[in-house]
């Protein structure tokens, strides 16, 4: 027969175990190791992704992506990438880092886009501009540079919900390589 205080400690291992259950997953940290990870992003049209042992930064591979400009029928305009299903509180950090390498002989203009909120309009959520020079490029964003487009609100670290790397209207194929998001 159980002991009362013996039943309450399972009570309460039960209760925090359903509660962590329910929480977002791990850490913000993708780098891409296995088809697992491929399953943990967020498809867009005129998007193909693929693992690669070129370019990789943290560990063995990469993410390629092939970009494609919008065809008739196919009116997505940004091609990318979207990441969530993440540990959404980033505020014992104070950076946001990955690593691109682009092939073509020109630079490349990523988009950045940051939401700490489900679903925000243009002026509410974060979009930076990213240079992305020919060759390997390490990209690194301070919080402090978080503020949303319209709003000029400072993003909620604690409550982050999706990260977006995109193009917009890319008017030819594209290819690069992308490793190793993360927290610092």
């Amino acid at each position: 027969m159980f002991r009362k205080p013996l039943l309450i400690h399972l009570a309460a291992f039960l209760c925090w175990l359903a509660a962590a259950s329910c929480q977002k997953s791990v850490e913000f940290n993708f780098d891409f190791e296995s088809d697992a990870a491929l399953d943990k992003l967020h498809w867009k049209c005129g998007t193909l992704y693929s693992l690669s042992r070129e370019h990789a930064t943290s560990g063995k591979s990469s993410l390629k992506m092939d970009l494609y400009p919008a065809t008739a029928g196919n009116g997505n305009i940004y091609p990318g990438v979207c990441l969530r299903d993440f540990s959404g509180n980033w505020s014992q950090h104070s950076r946001f880092l990955f690593d691109v390498y682009n092939p073509q002989a020109s630079p490349l203009y990523l988009t950045l886009r940051v939401d700490d909120t489900a679903n925000p309009t243009y002026a509410d959520r974060f979009n930076g501009k990213i240079e992305v020079m020919p060759g390997a490029n390490k990209i690194v964003v301070p919080f402090e540079k978080f503020v949303t487009s319209g709003t000029g609100r400072h993003l909620d670290v604690r409550n982050i919900e999706s990260v977006s790397l995109f193009m917009v209207a890319p008017d030819q194929p594209l290819t690069f390589f992308i490793d190793h998001f993360r927290l610092e």
